[in-house]
């Protein structure tokens, strides 16, 4: 496995803004989806 450095990751988080899904299982049996953003403050 390829190791990136910290510089590399922050350049690829700084290039635009992702959004990631968080899913979980009710208990009656249905869905939960609800998005995630964040934001990266300084180091």
């Amino acid at each position: 496995m390829t190791e990136v450095s910290n510089k590399k990751i922050k350049k690829f988080l700084m290039q635009s803004t992702f959004t990631a899904k968080l899913a979980t299982v009710k208990k009656d049996g249905s869905p939960h989806v609800v998005p995630i953003w964040f934001v990266l403050d300084d180091d």
